[in-house]
């Protein structure tokens, strides 16, 4: 299969211009990828835990104006530098519990040491993965009993929206999964429209600012802005 970068279109062959936003040379081929074992586990749950999870919140200590419940999808989307692995990182150390990062934009080396250094983020028990499958990743929750988890980017590491809501579904600790996902030249999330009625609560980074596009936990207009003791400088805006 065929992806355009553009747009996120899929084709079965190659085109130079895509049919459906007409860019051009956007379009690459996409590896067919295994489904994930994850997948053949069902989602089972009693309605006694399910109506707990409508009524429990997570709090993110770092940015309390933004709120929560059990089981959220939470997609970050900004252009590069924008501030979202930042946002992430911050957003995972306030979260009770333990917590993993897949970091698969950049490997656990110097830069991510710099800014979770530069972040105060240096939990025993906040894990940074570099590599993993989706497989891989359940069993890392699994066995640490991990409550929030961070994709860095969800693009690079080739997980599908249903994946990411499967993993809410399936693994009982896990309480947030936040993803991060890149934007294109246009401003729009690369392949993200699935991506975008999928998760929870969509937000959008710039300049080291936050805002939230789309959320079922907290309602529209109002707003706040704070600044982060972690990072001099760090301003945070989020409007709901």
């Amino acid at each position: 299969m065929y992806r355009c970068l553009h747009c996120g279109a899929r084709f079965p062959v190659h085109a130079p211009i895509c049919s459906r936003c007409w860019a051009s040379h956007q379009i690459v081929l996409e590896g067919d990828r295994p489904r994930a074992d994850v997948d053949g586990v069902p989602e089972l749950v009693s309605a006694r835990d399910l109506s707990r999870q409508r009524w429990t919140s997570v709090e993110v200590g770092a940015y309390p104006t933004l709120k929560l419940g059990r089981g959220a999808l939470v997609v970050l989307v900004g252009r590069s530098g924008s501030g979202k692995s930042s946002l992430l990182a911050q957003a995972l150390d306030t979260i009770r519990g333990p917590a993993v990062i897949v970091s698969t934009e950049e490997p656990a080396g110097p830069s991510v040491q710099d800014r979770l250094d530069r972040l105060h983020v240096r939990r025993d028990d906040l894990w940074i993965c570099s590599r993993g499958t989706v497989d891989q990743v359940a069993e890392i929750v699994r066995q640490r009993k991990v409550t929030s988890l961070g994709i860095d980017s969800v693009q690079r590491a080739s997980y599908e929206p249903r994946e990411l809501r499967h993993l809410l579904l399936t693994l009982p600790t896990l309480a947030v999964l936040f993803a991060v996902s890149q934007v294109n030249r246009d401003g729009d999330v690369r392949g993200g429209e699935e991506l975008a009625h999928e998760c929870d609560v969509l937000i959008e980074v710039e300049a080291l600012k936050w805002r939230i596009v789309k959320s079922r936990y907290q309602p529209n207009g109002g707003g706040d802005v704070l600044r982060s003791g972690a990072e001099e400088g760090l301003r945070v805006v989020a409007s709901g």
